[in-house]
Parts: structure tokens; sequence; C-alpha cells
């Protein structure tokens, strides 16, 4: 993956991004950190340039690079070999990247984590969630872009889409305030029934 952002924004005390837009996939991608008891968990990292990443991780550890599912890979090895942090994701991701560390089926609890899996999204497709903060990370399960607005992953690129929308309604089934994307614009005032209003529309 060879896109670099050159700024990150702290879009919430302790929660961090960046964006760069993928000529390869016509998208925009996005990546997260998020603070945890003084340690950084970074989300579907892409590049950033070295002044940036620099002011990211100057006062902060890097526990884990995480991977919400299996086309997620993007710079998690470039910034596996900066930070000497594993890589983690789901046992049912099939990644290229080699020496990863896996949550095996029926995992709740990771760290500060709840894991919860969403089936019929990509393969592997995880949602992680941080009751304390009311946030969850999503991958590719939904997004909210400005060329395609906030929506579903379309079927295409689903495994099956109608499991993946009964995947989400279990996701909310306890309410959450905040969620980030791993393509987007976060939500950041009652993201559960936004999502919940996506889903039954």
């Amino acid at each position: 993956m060879g896109i670099v952002a050159t700024e990150v924004q702290e879009i919430l005390p302790g929660v961090f991004r960046w964006e760069c837009f993928s000529p390869e996939h016509k998208v925009e991608l996005t990546s997260h950190a998020v603070l945890v008891d003084g340690q950084l968990f970074i989300f579907d990292p892409i590049g950033l340039t070295v002044s940036a990443k620099q002011r990211l991780l100057s006062d902060h550890h890097v526990a884990a690079i995480v991977l919400t599912n299996e086309n997620h890979e993007r710079s998690a090895d470039e910034w596996r070999k900066e930070t000497n942090a594993p890589v983690w994701a789901s046992a049912e991701a099939k990644l290229v990247l080699e020496n990863v560390n896996r949550w095996e089926a029926g995992t709740v609890r990771w760290n500060s984590w709840e894991i919860v899996p969403l089936p019929g999204g990509a393969g592997g497709e995880v949602a992680l969630c941080w009751r304390e903060r009311s946030l969850v990370v999503l991958g590719d399960a939904v997004f909210n872009l400005p060329k395609y607005g906030f929506d579903v992953l379309p079927k295409k690129y689903c495994r099956d889409q109608a499991m993946l929308k009964t995947s989400l309604l279990k996701l909310i089934e306890m309410p959450f305030d905040t969620v980030i994307f791993a393509h987007g614009t976060p939500l950041l005032k009652v993201a559960s029934v936004k999502i919940r209003e996506l889903v039954d529309g």
C-alpha cells in the first residue's frame, strides 16, 4: 500500500484519524488510533508522513495493530516494523501478511475491547467495541463517504449482505454513541440509532 496521509486529526480526546484517497481502490481509505490506558491501538493503518507519524507516536506506546477484515492489510507491515507492535486479526481473515496474531472463534474480550464478528461482510470482518467510551470501530461493513453516502457494504463485496445486516442488528443491540469507519467520516452521536435506521430502511 503506497498511499500516505499527511495529517492526523484528533476527532475526540484520544481518538485519532487519518485518511487518503486511493487511486487503486477509487475510494478514501481511513485509519484510526485509539488511546486506551496510555496505549495506542492502531486500526487498518495506511501510511503517514514521517512528521505526522512522529507526532502521533511521540508520547505513546503502540499496543497493537488491528485489521478489521482480510482486505485491510494496507500498511500494517510497515507500522509493525516501525513500532514492534503485534498485528491482530480474526482467525477467519485470509491474509498475505505472515506472523499475525489471531482471535479464535468465540473470543469476546481482548484487552479493553469487545470483539464482535460480522459474518456476511468481507472475510474475517469484525467490529471492535470499547463500551467504556461507547465507541465502535467498523471496517467495511458500513461506510460514510462524501461520494457514496452512508450505507452498508454493497452486495458485490459481501459474502452475504442479508447476513451482514443481521450481524449489524446484533451489534447494535447494545447502543453506542460513536462509530469510526475504515472508509469515511465518523458518526459522533447516536451512531447505533443511525445504523439501525440504515439497516431497517
